[in-house]
């Protein structure tokens, strides 16, 4: 059968190339396809190459400091406590 993993959008991390080495097993890297801007926080879609998309969360702040723009490369780290699987 098919499984789905279920993960909030506030528990993903986003990082880019060249940022800290993480100990997290759950990197899942791909390209920002789209931001989102909020208020406070921006909406972050990370398109992974089988086409899936991961979301995140984060702080305008971090949009700029990391350079989020669609076409950058980013990874999407998600600690193993935080995924809810789904049969």
């Amino acid at each position: 059968g098919r499984a789905c993993a279920i993960i909030k959008a506030p528990w993903v991390i986003v990082t880019v190339d060249g940022g800290p080495r993480l100990s997290s097993r759950n990197q899942l890297r791909g390209v920002v396809s789209a931001v989102k801007a909020g208020p406070i926080n921006a909406e972050v879609a990370i398109t992974l190459p089988g086409g899936a998309v991961v979301h995140a969360v984060v702080t305008q702040e971090a949009v700029s400091e990391l350079g989020l723009a669609p076409g950058v490369p980013a990874s999407a780290v998600i600690k193993a406590s935080h995924v809810v699987l789904g049969v």
